[in-house]
């Protein structure tokens, strides 16, 4: 992230290419945990619990780091398509630990 502006590339089809398209506001969690990661990047049936921040955004529970954005633009002529992100705020919720194990997981 650079002068609180980051980019995310999202391809057709996806469901959070479809909501940043509709809603234009979202929540980037950070985690350092291989199931959270897993149960949330995978279409997957079990949606983990949900808190809300005092501006009323959702962020999982279990994250550490949540960044809270506007798209400011959509490239959406390429695939995957590049939404340029206004960081409007940036909390830590809880240190975010390395682990080369955790690493591994999730790379696998």
């Amino acid at each position: 992230m650079e002068n609180n502006i980051a980019e995310l590339f999202l391809y057709k089809g996806s469901k959070t290419r479809e909501n940043l398209e509709t809603n234009n506001v979202g929540v980037i969690n950070f985690t350092d945990n291989p199931e959270l990661f897993v149960d949330t990047a995978l279409v997957s049936e079990y949606l983990p619990p949900l808190c809300f921040d005092k501006q009323g955004m959702a962020y999982l529970q279990n994250a550490k780091i949540i960044w809270g954005f506007t798209v400011m633009s959509i490239d959406e002529y390429k695939n995957p398509a590049r939404f340029v992100l206004k960081i409007n705020y940036a909390k830590v919720l809880s240190p975010m630990i390395f682990s080369r194990a955790y690493a591994a997981i999730i790379e696998a």
